[in-house]
């Protein structure tokens, strides 16, 4: 599945540890396969709850964008973020991500819909400055 995944996808994923254990990691992949969207990243990220709020998610994000930035093959970076996450949001539109669209109820928690929030960032850096 893993020699799969690197023929149909670029993958780039950093991961933070502490005391040996993993708190947080962060991915982008891209489709290398279809040309229309090979310079399209999508970006995911998870911290462990006990570790939010230090700038783990900040410093990752930062390293991705970085390297999408002095990457030419990336022109845009997107992610999506259920719209009860106010945080997240928060943090992703300080780092540049714009809000670009949402999909109406989509995710189900704790027995509440809410919405999927799309954002994304032009990386390349003549946008970028």
């Amino acid at each position: 599945m893993i020699d799969l995944s690197k023929s149909l996808f670029g993958l780039r994923i950093l991961v933070t540890k502490y005391d040996n254990k993993i708190i947080g990691n962060c991915d982008i992949y891209w489709n290398i396969q279809r040309k229309r969207l090979e310079r399209t990243a999508k970006l995911g990220i998870s911290v462990l709850e006990e570790f939010r709020n230090i700038g783990i998610a900040t410093t990752m994000i930062n390293n991705h964008l970085t390297w999408c930035i002095e990457n030419p093959r990336i022109h845009r970076l997107e992610l999506e973020v259920f719209s009860n996450n106010s945080k997240a949001m928060s943090l992703y539109e300080k780092l540049g991500f714009i809000k670009e669209g949402k999909r109406k109820e989509a995710a189900y928690i704790d027995k509440e819909y809410y919405d999927i929030v799309f954002m994304g960032i032009i990386t390349e850096p003549v946008n970028f400055f």
